[in-house]
């Protein structure tokens, strides 16, 4: 029946509602690209033939994939994988009835833990072990917790190599964690409710976040799914179907129930007068006491399966009714689900753009910088030259870079030209400034740059015409 019920899944956070079934759940969270995650129609299909499934919690709690598996479904070998994938730390999540049957309790009756993980005394199973820590102990350890026909408190060591996790009833409707989640996908599954969970780690030592686990998964073949958005909705899902389907199966079992009683009231009267009236004198009068009874019981009874037909049709209409609701929800859901899509398409393009824009303005402010230097440069060697050879090489390429310093910064290049001999430089007016640079800032600066190379210039031309007169 579970099955059934879960051929509709969640697809993105919206709150009690529900939309159609799709492969893989697309999330985008706080402008991030879009991350994906498996149906959970599909984690459960291996899940219940006992593969590994991948749940993630919240980027805001943990932000950590735990390695679930059902406890009963435990081997030697998945063991063996589980310890080295993960921390190596192997917890047994079950029901807090098994937990009491064992007569295990909490490790301390107050946890300071900010999640509040409710760990139990640390087991391993009395039998066919050595050590409890192979992989092989703690496999069968965890068969042991999962296997309800052992009652016996002692046939568990205790403290042990395997720590069990006490569930909090109502499962991650009420506590969002692995936990929870671990104990709903066995119960979904419809396996025993004991788990086996365990943290993934990368090979660095450092824990496995979302993008990690989904690598991962994808590497191994596993199922990906998150405990707060997939298994929340499912459960909301499921308990508002059963809640639906109880009602109408009780509304029935009335309506059965009265059909019954008024069948009974019918066969009760109409079979004796009907006998009596057999037994009648043949010519005795049709206004006799017990003919009239017998007519007004038959007609009665033809009433009550008239209304018995009408009720019928009011449990129909009402059961497509409902049928019209939820489909109604179903497509309101995939509207508002498509709208928020579409809104956070428009935004990361928003973002894409001005992450462009800034980038091009980080790139002209370095080229500006480094022509800048490099004029800054020629300008002190021009200073520092003795010859007048090197002076008019050294004008030469400030020029130069003088030229590629407007090109770069979208001014005309034929504005500023060169005469006089060796150089003279003229700035032709624009409209806006004197250098046609549309930036009072950059154009001060350019002025400034023409101005050291007139200065430059002249100083070069006295020095020619001082050495020609002596």
């Amino acid at each position: 029946m579970v099955q059934e019920i879960l051929k509709v899944s969640p697809v993105v956070v919206i709150p009690n509602e529900h939309s159609h079934k799709i492969q893989r759940n697309n999330f985008i969270l706080n402008g991030k690209p879009k991350f994906a995650f498996d149906s959970i129609e599909n984690a459960l299909k291996d899940f219940a033939e006992g593969e590994f499934v991948i749940v993630v919690d919240n980027e805001d709690r943990e932000n950590e994939g735990d390695l679930i598996i059902a406890a009963e479904k435990m081997t030697t070998e998945k063991m063996a994988f589980m310890v080295r994938y993960t921390s190596g730390l192997i917890c047994v999540p079950t029901v807090p009835a098994r937990l009491d049957q064992l007569k295990l309790p909490l490790m301390v009756p107050n946890s300071t833990d900010r999640f509040k993980t409710a760990y139990t005394i640390s087991v391993d199973y009395k039998h066919n072990i050595t050590t409890g820590i192979s992989a092989h102990d703690r496999a069968l350890t965890a068969r042991s917790l999962a296997n309800f026909a052992i009652t016996n408190p002692e046939e568990f060591i205790r403290p042990g190599h395997m720590f069990p996790l006490r569930y909090t009833e109502g499962g991650v409707l009420k506590r969002i964690g692995h936990t929870e989640a671990s104990v709903d996908l066995c119960k979904l599954s419809g396996l025993k409710p004991v788990g086996v969970i365990s943290e993934l780690v990368k090979d660095d030592g450092l824990m496995a976040r979302r993008d990690d686990c989904r690598a991962f998964a994808d590497e191994h073949g596993l199922k990906l799914i998150t405990d707060e958005e997939t298994l929340n909705r499912t459960w909301n899902l499921v308990a508002e179907l059963c809640t639906q389907l109880a009602s109408n199966r009780e509304q029935i079992q009335s309506l059965e129930q009265q059909v019954i009683e008024l069948q009974n009231r019918a066969d009760e009267f109409t079979g004796p007068l009907i006998r009596a009236s057999i037994r009648a004198p043949p010519f005795e009068s049709g206004t006799s006491e017990i003919e009239r009874q017998n007519v007004r019981l038959i007609y009665e009874n033809q009433q009550l399966n008239e209304e018995n037909a009408s009720l019928s049709s009011l449990v129909k209409e009402y059961e497509t009714t409902l049928q019209v609701m939820m489909s109604k929800f179903r497509l309101q859901a995939h509207e508002i689900q498509q709208s928020k899509l579409q809104m956070q398409r428009e935004y990361e393009s928003l973002l894409e753009k001005e992450r462009r824009k800034n980038a091009q303005i980080s790139l002209e402010n370095v080229q500006l910088h480094l022509h800048l230097t490099a004029v800054g440069n020629l300008v002190r060697q021009a200073y520092d030259v003795q010859t007048d050879l090197d002076t008019e090489i050294l004008l030469e390429s400030l020029c130069i870079e003088n030229l590629g310093l407007r090109e770069m910064l979208g001014i005309d290049p034929n504005n500023t030209h060169f005469q006089d001999e060796k150089v003279t430089t003229s700035i032709s007016s624009t409209p806006t400034t004197s250098n046609g640079c549309s930036n009072p800032a950059t154009s001060t600066k350019l002025s400034s740059i023409d101005g050291i190379i007139r200065s430059s210039s002249a100083s070069n031309k006295n020095t020619i015409s001082n050495r020609d007169h002596y």
